[in-house]
């Protein structure tokens, strides 16, 4: 296959605003680096600075800014723009030049340049205390932080934050930076803020929220080639459509993101990314909703007649003295806050509208003014002096753990702490905490990067051209075995040479799913056992629901709960059982405690035991006065009503269980006895034919009817999966959810003494 190489390559600057073109002065190779995120951690979320660097011409002193040749314009700061054209396309790159450096001796003629992207701003630029924002998403916190900023990206795309926070920007001094909010944001969020040089803008600030990288996401799309690309046809024949110039006319197709066997070479590690513990910590706190006395003096000021003199202090809580935080600080106001008197008991002469504030601090930590006594007559005393805004209070922190023992006692304690400072809770850290622990607990080889010549095709040339950080790929290497799914973080080390040969690295982070590296399982339930996955909060907060799970029974010989989310209030439970003969039964809690429960009104199991059965139910809790619906191998099947619901669907925070059921006074009394596989929760009503879909004639089939779905398990990886096949399952052996990572625990009734539950085959 013969190389390929971009139709131009050139440096724009905007010199006093017009792009000028300076590709003719070009020296040597353009270098790149660190654009998008460096790292493929856990906490590498926010993006590093990138930097480009070349070496013009400075032969007649034009890039030495301040010479008497030097091009108007020209200095640091100004924007700059590389160019790149493929297949009749243009693809911008935006920088600001951040240092020049001419030649400083006599025969020297190069001037280097380094340039840098606008996450270098992000990182310098102080932002001004704007006072708390409450309620408001990592989107919103976002917008707030670049309106405070006086340079900005040429364009944003922000997915709307999935938290709400209760309060931000109440941890802002004087020090911090917009990239300080932006690594608070994403770490609260769990999500991912970083810069893309996208081909319209040059540069595009993105914001990717805690639920953007599912096991759902498709692999991205590229144009294809047009060395691949097919032509239009004329209607009936073989006759291809021209242009006026007789050229044919290229289909837009597009393909997927599929790396196949074109690398380099790779960077790849084996066990540095072991992580055994990992602590969450999350920040609870409030902020006043008036107006309180933040600050008062302890003791009279004395004020000379004429001196300047300056105030500091700290904001404490009124009620208990304790060092807080403060917003919305108001400029004191006479008599309410302050009083000057010519004796320093309070008495004498009042002078308190002699008073000159010279310059009025008022931060998030604290204050600073300046104050003189502008009486001629009276030395003074400053009696009363007060500060008021909104307190904001911080708790003690509180924390999630995830550890692997075993993996402690085999390699020693690997730790990692994540700080959530606008998180009031550890709902979905907790999650996320178990997910990479249960994700790196082991010693692999893990792949970090892959090295790549662009020139190899056109294919490579587009991707390179067109795949940004962000972007999910299917990387391919047969000789290293490696054949799965990878965002990419970021790019690095890219070179561009005079000639137009272009090589580049892509920083890599592997994506499980059913897709790419995740394999589902059936598992065996017995006498007590059951899988715990603790509180997901993605099954929260939706009206609708579907839940689908297929089963394989061998005995109704007592009640048996097959899914639900339960605790001290449960939410919802589907169980079968003797009492009710091979009827399932639907229950679904509500505000004020009276639980809606639905049965068949047939019995539609018993014939069907020991064979799968796929059991759905839909359900649209908007109204008490609304019936679920309940299908048995994809089929409609009828209902009666036992016991009426009133209110609204009421939601706690209680943990999600396959094959059990827990509640005080009888705690997992209500053990499946069969297997089960397929298990699904959506959060919305499927619609009958999409039922129907999903049953696919009894077979399962991953790819199907996945809109809308919160869980999808349980799975393990495809790399251990005979570990768990036909094997009994310990506390070490998670099952892992497909849409967000989520893992269940294996356990069992330790009261009735019965093993833990045992993997199968699906």
């Amino acid at each position: 296959m013969a190389p390929v190489y971009p139709s131009t390559h050139k440096i724009y600057a905007y010199l006093n605003d017009v792009r000028t073109n300076i590709s003719a002065d070009l020296i040597g190779d353009i270098i790149g680096n660190d654009w998008g995120i460096s790292g493929n951690g856990a906490l590498d979320r926010v993006g590093s600075t990138g930097q480009l660097k070349f070496s013009l011409n400075n032969s007649t002193g034009k890039y030495t800014p301040g010479s008497l040749t030097a091009l108007s314009g020209w200095d640091e700061g100004i924007a700059l723009e590389l160019e790149l054209g493929f297949e009749g396309n243009l693809y911008l790159y935006r920088f600001y030049v951040e240092s020049i450096k001419p030649p400083v001796k006599f025969q020297d003629i190069e001037t280097k340049v380094t340039a840098v992207d606008w996450m270098k701003y992000a990182t310098q630029h102080p932002i001004e205390n704007p006072g708390a924002l409450i309620n408001k998403r990592g989107n919103d916190v976002l917008n707030e932080v670049l309106s405070l900023m006086p340079k900005q990206p040429q364009n944003i795309n922000f997915d709307e934050g999935t938290n709400v926070f209760p309060v931000t920007f109440d941890t802002i001094t004087s020090q911090t930076k917009a990239y300080d909010e932006a690594v608070k944001v994403s770490l609260s969020e769990i999500g991912y803020i970083y810069l893309i040089k996208d081909r319209q803008y040059g540069e595009t600030l993105r914001f990717e929220n805690a639920r953007s990288r599912t096991g759902l996401r498709k692999l991205s799309s590229l144009p294809v080639s047009q060395a691949s690309s097919g032509f239009l046809l004329q209607a009936g024949n073989s006759f291809y459509i021209r242009t006026p110039a007789n050229d044919r006319i290229i289909l837009n197709q597009v393909s997927n993101a599929v790396i196949d066997n074109v690398i380099m070479d790779v960077v790849s590690e084996y066990g540095n990314d072991v992580v055994n513990h990992f602590t969450a910590w999350a920040n609870p706190r409030r902020v006043d909703t008036s107006n309180v006395v933040l600050f008062n003096l302890d003791s009279p000021i004395a004020l000379g007649s004429g001196p300047l003199v300056e105030i500091k202090g700290t904001y404490a809580d009124p009620a208990g003295g304790a060092q807080i935080s403060g917003q919305n600080i108001i400029d004191p106001v006479l008599t309410t806050d302050y009083l000057v008197n010519s004796k320093e008991d309070g008495s004498g002469t009042n002078i308190s509208t002699d008073l000159i504030f010279s310059s009025i601090q008022l931060g998030t930590e604290g204050f600073t003014v300046r104050v003189k006594n502008s009486n001629t007559s009276f030395n003074g005393w400053l009696t009363k002096f007060n500060v008021r805004g909104k307190g904001v209070y911080n708790y003690n922190p509180i924390s999630a753990l995830a550890k692997n023992q075993t993996s402690i006692d085999r390699r020693g304690t690997k730790t990692t702490t994540m700080t959530q400072k606008y998180k009031n809770n550890l709902y979905e850290a907790r999650v996320f905490v178990e997910a990479e622990v249960n994700r790196n607990k082991d010693a692999r080889v893990v792949l970090n990067a892959i090295r790549m010549c662009a020139n190899t095709s056109a294919a490579l040339m587009t991707a390179f051209l067109n795949l940004h950080p962000g972007d999910l790929t299917n990387i391919i290497i047969d000789k290293l075995n490696v054949d799965g799914h990878y965002y990419i973080q970021g790019v690095d080390n890219i070179s561009i040479s005079t000639g137009g040969i272009i090589n580049f690295d892509w920083m890599l982070r592997e994506a499980l799913s059913l897709q790419s590296g995740l394999s589902p399982v059936a598992i065996e339930f017995n006498n007590g056992n059951y899988i715990d996955y603790g509180y997901l909060p993605q099954l929260r907060g939706n009206t609708q629901k579907t839940i689908s799970v297929r089963v394989y029974y061998t005995s109704l010989n007592q009640t048996q709960s097959l899914i639900s989310q339960t605790g001290a209030s449960s939410d919802f439970t589907l169980w079968i059982g003797y009492s009710v003969t091979g009827k399932p039964v639907f229950e679904q809690r509500f505000a004020d405690g009276a639980k809606g429960q639905w049965i068949t009104t047939n019995d539609v199991l018993t014939a069907l035991a020991n064979q799968w059965v796929m059991i759905t139910i839909t359900y649209d809790g908007s109204s008490a006065s609304n019936d679920p619906i309940f299908y048995i191998n994809g089929s409609s099947v009828a209902i009666t009503e036992s016991v009426t619901p009133t209110g609204a669907i009421s939601e706690a925070e209680n943990s999600f269980l396959l094959g059990n059921y827990t509640f005080p006074d009888h705690e997992f009394q209500q053990a499946f006895w069969g297997k089960m596989k397929d298990v699904r929760i959506y959060n919305r009503a499927l619609s009958a034919a999409e039922v129907t879909t999903l049953y696919n004639t009894g077979t399962v089939n991953n790819a199907l009817v996945t809109d809308g779905l919160v869980f999808q398990g349980p799975n393990v990886r495809t790399s251990e999966y005979t570990e768990y096949v036909d094997e009994v399952l310990t506390i070490d052996q998670k099952l892992i959810d497909n849409i967000y990572g989520a893992v269940g625990t294996p356990n069992y009734n330790t009261i009735a003494g019965t093993a833990a539950p045992i993997g199968r085959a699906p």
